[in-house]
């Protein structure tokens, strides 16, 4: 049985969400993982310190090309994941009101965590040249970065569910399609 049109637009939104995301994920595990001992908050399932978040933008502040790339992923290629993956939901998640309510929370969630990380990363980056490197510590992080730790496991959960049922839902309606006559 052939596909339907509309069933292979949305496997194509699909994969090219997981493409980015592929991506994000593999472009940060090499190029920034090794600067800041793999600790990645985007991608750090439960919660963290904020001395561990200072140490990561301390290690992104010491190596310039890696703060602005982190940057760069943070501001244009995670916005093109969540507006992919969404549009994935939308297309693929039935009933319709647990998709609205996924897409939400969602993205809800990922824009969330992008604006603290932008907020708290500039703050950083902004106060770190004015303070000698000997006297710089933890102390100079946010305590409401440990909010940040919270939506992040928020926003894992979140995705793993909404893509696990989504993922599931496709497969058993394709099983079905496959085996009508």
């Amino acid at each position: 049985m052939t596909p339907k049109p509309e069933d292979l637009r949305v496997h194509a939104i699909g994969a090219l969400a997981l493409v980015v995301l592929l991506v994000q994920w593999i472009t940060l595990y090499r190029l920034v993982g090794p600067l800041t001992g793999y600790f990645l908050p985007q991608m750090h399932f439960g919660s963290y310190t904020s001395g561990q978040f200072f140490a990561f933008t301390l290690a992104l502040y010491e190596a310039p090309d890696s703060f602005d790339l982190y940057l760069g992923l943070l501001q244009w290629v995670d916005p093109v994941f969540i507006l992919l993956y969404c549009l994935w939901l939308l297309k693929a998640t039935r009933p319709m009101w647990l998709c609205i309510l996924s897409i939400l929370a969602y993205a809800g969630l990922d824009l969330a965590e992008n604006a603290l990380l932008l907020t708290y990363l500039g703050d950083l980056r902004a106060a770190l040249p004015l303070t000698d490197a000997a006297t710089r510590d933890s102390a100079m992080a946010d305590p409401g970065v440990l909010s940040l730790s919270t939506v992040t496991s928020a926003k894992l959960v979140v995705g793993a569910l909404t893509a696990a049922y989504t993922f599931g839902r496709v497969l058993l309606i394709r099983r079905r399609t496959q085996a009508a006559p």
